[in-house]
C-alpha cells in the first residue's frame, strides 16, 4: 500500500517486505522576487520596435559567426540597401518579415481570420508569400525563399534574426542560396552542469538521489465530462504516492516541484470542443460565467490536493481566465482562494523564470510556439 503524509512522505509497505518511508524532495526556488516577467499596468506601454532592433544588435554578430562557419569563411557583408545589382554573391544580416497570403487580415473579412483558429497555417498558391529582411538601412526584398523553405522544412517566422546569401538582381530582389539561423546560445554554468562535467572526470560522487520537476499542461478543470476527470484523478494519486511500485514511488517521492505550464482551466466560451480556438474578444454569457466558476472551484480544489503534497506553481494559459497579452500575469488569488492561502502554492507570470537549486529554467505556456504555426509556412 502507499500513502501521503501531511509531512510530505510516501510510506510503502507490503506483506513480505518491511515498511520503507520515502521523504519528498525539496529543492531551493529563487524567483528573482516578482520574476522578469511581472510588470505593472503602466509598464505595459512600450512598443516592439526597440525591441526588433535592441534583438538585431545582439545577434548579429552571433549571426555572422554562424555563417561564417556554415559557409566555409566569412563572406561578403553588406547593407541591406547596400547590396549590389552586379551578380555578385553576397550576404546581409537583419531582422526577417513574411507576408504570408492567407494570414489572418480583418480587411479580408472573418473567413480567413477564422481559418486560423484551426491551429496551424495554411499557404496560399505558390508564390503569393514574401519575404524581406530588415537591417539599420532598410528593408531587401526577398526572392526564392518558398522554394527554399519546402526543400529544407524550414518554418519562417516574422521577427527572427537570420543570415542569408545570395545574388541581387536588377529588381533589387535578393535570391536566396542560403539561410542560417544565430543558433541556441550556449547555457549558463549551474552547481548541476558543474556536477556533471566532474562526474565525467571522475571527481565527484554523485548524489544520493535525484530530483524532478513535474511539468503538465492542458489540464482544462472544469470541462463538464466525467471522463476527463479521469486523467486528473490518475495525475493527483500518482503525486501523492497512492499508486506504483517501489520504483515509481521513489520517482514520485523525487518530484520537487509540480508545474502547471496554463491551460489549467476549460474554457467556457469553447463550446464544447476543448480544443477550440480562444478568442479573448467574445462576450461570455451567463450560462459560460456559471460554468467558469464551477470550473476554477473544482481548480481550486485539486490545486489544494496537490499543494499538500508537493509545491505548486500555476502558470496561466491561453484559455485561463488572465490577461491574453503576454507576458501574462498571474491569476488573481480570489479565483483561488483555497490553494492560494497555501505557501506551497505559487501563482506565477507566463513565461516564467526562476533557479531550482542553482538550476535556470524559464518556460511558457506555449503561445509562442501556437503562434508560430498559425503565422508561418510549413
Amino acid at each position: 500500500a502507499a500513502a501521503s503524509t501531511p509531512t510530505g512522505t510516501i510510506a510503502a509497505s507490503s506483506s513480505s517486505m518491511p515498511r520503507k518511508v520515502l521523504t519528498r524532495a525539496t529543492a531551493t526556488v529563487d524567483d528573482a522576487g516578482a520574476g522578469p516577467f511581472r510588470v505593472e499596468p503602466e509598464g505595459l506601454t512600450g512598443q516592439f520596435a526597440n525591441l526588433y532592433f535592441t534583438r538585431l544588435g545582439m545577434l548579429s554578430p552571433v549571426a555572422r559567426e554562424a555563417a561564417a562557419s556554415a559557409w566555409g569563411g566569412p563572406p561578403t557583408w553588406v547593407k541591406a540597401l547596400d547590396a549590389p545589382a552586379n551578380g555578385e554573391t553576397v550576404a546581409v544580416v537583419g531582422t526577417l518579415f513574411a507576408e504570408l497570403s492567407n494570414k489572418p487580415d480583418i480587411d479580408k473579412g472573418l473567413e480567413v481570420a477564422e481559418a486560423a483558429h484551426s491551429g496551424a497555417y495554411v499557404g496560399g498558391e505558390e508564390g503569393t508569400d514574401s519575404y524581406c529582411l530588415e537591417d539599420e538601412s532598410g528593408r531587401l526584398q526577398l526572392g526564392g525563399v518558398d522554394k527554399l523553405v519546402s526543400s529544407r522544412g524550414l518554418r519562417l517566422v516574422t521577427g527572427a534574426v537570420i543570415a542569408v546569401r545570395g545574388v541581387v538582381d536588377q529588381d533589387g530582389v535578393l535570391t536566396v542560396g542560403d539561410v542560417v539561423f544565430p543558433g541556441a546560445p550556449p547555457a549558463a554554468p549551474s552547481a548541476a552542469s558543474a556536477a556533471a562535467e566532474d562526474d565525467a572526470a571522475g571527481t565527484h560522487a554523485p548524489a544520493p538521489h535525484d530530483k524532478h520537476l513535474a511539468l503538465v499542461s492542458g489540464l482544462r478543470v472544469g470541462q463538464g465530462d466525467e471522463a476527463e476527470e479521469l486523467p486528473l484523478t490518475l495525475l493527483s494519486e500518482w503525486l501523492t504516492g497512492h499508486v506504483g511500485g517501489g520504483a515509481d514511488l521513489a520517482l514520485q517521492a523525487s518530484v520537487a516541484r509540480f508545474v502547471v505550464a496554463g491551460n489549467a482551466a476549460a474554457d467556457p466560451a469553447a463550446e464544447g470542443s476543448p480544443s477550440a480556438e480562444v478568442d479573448p474578444l467574445k462576450k461570455v454569457g451567463a450560462p459560460q460565467q456559471r460554468s467558469l466558476a464551477a470550473g476554477m472551484a473544482a481548480l481550486d480544489a485539486a490545486l489544494s490536493g496537490f499543494g499538500g503534497a508537493v509545491p505548486v506553481d500555476l502558470m496561466p494559459g491561453a484559455t485561463d481566465p488572465a490577461g491574453h497579452l503576454l507576458p501574462q500575469q498571474p491569476m488573481h488569488p480570489c479565483m483561488l482562494p483555497q490553494c492560494s492561502r497555501l505557501s506551497t502554492v505559487a501563482l506565477r507570470t507566463n513565461p516564467f523564470a526562476c533557479s531550482v537549486d542553482g538550476v535556470p529554467v524559464l518556460g511558457t505556456s506555449g503561445q509562442p510556439v501556437t503562434d508560430l504555426l498559425k503565422y508561418s509556412a510549413p
